[in-house]
């Protein structure tokens, strides 16, 4: 199995609620779901570095519709890199975007922040989410039942998954790898100051 499930859960930020009710049928005006109405993307700032840069990585969560939860989530082993886990926020960052010509609410479900530790194509797997949607309530044939439940919405779970997702990690150049080189990468401002004795 490789995915973690107990530790990644604790740090993943739970997506707000419209509804307070928390049965399986609600009231809610919701349009029914497509398979593009929801999933979940990687996204990251750089695919190509070198060993020790750090690579800032988010689980985002896109959706047109009222999604519930996580009620699970499974990050992949990450070997090859080194990696920090932001901690679980009281907040989730929620924005509007436009993908493939479509636009979403987008939470942020999950990021971290990865260092390679070697040179070479390394590959991470897919998250996986569990979750709920609501989904308007099906007609059943009954023009009464149709009548009461119209409007209404029920939880559908549903399972989302990421794509994969490959960097393409250079080593060091030669120049660089000093025997006090302790692994970091990045720009850095170094202050000195001399103090005149009397």
């Amino acid at each position: 199995n490789p995915y973690n499930n107990n530790y990644q859960q604790s740090n993943t930020n739970t997506i707000p609620q419209n509804n307070s009710n928390s049965g399986n049928t609600v009231a809610a005006a919701v349009p029914a779901a497509t398979t593009k109405d929801y999933f979940i993307r990687y996204q990251v700032d750089k695919t190509k570095a070198v060993i020790g840069e750090q690579i800032h990585l988010e689980v985002k969560l896109y959706t047109r519709t009222e999604v519930r939860g996580p009620d699970d989530f499974s990050f992949p082993t990450t070997e090859g890199f080194w990696k920090y886990d932001a901690p679980k926020t009281s907040s989730v960052k929620r924005t509007q975007e436009n993908y493939d010509g479509v636009n979403y609410t987008v939470y942020v479900i999950f990021e971290n922040f990865l260092f390679p530790q070697k040179a070479g194509e390394i590959t991470i797997e897919p998250a996986v989410m569990k979750c709920r949607v609501l989904k308007p309530m099906e007609k059943t044939g009954n023009w009464w039942e149709d009548f009461m439940n119209a409007g209404n919405a029920r939880e559908v779970p549903v399972t989302l998954s990421t794509q994969k997702i490959s960097f393409n990690i250079e080593a060091l150049p030669e120049t660089s790898t000093a025997q006090e080189f302790n692994g970091a990468v990045g720009e850095y401002t170094l202050k000195t100051e001399i103090t005149r004795s009397r």
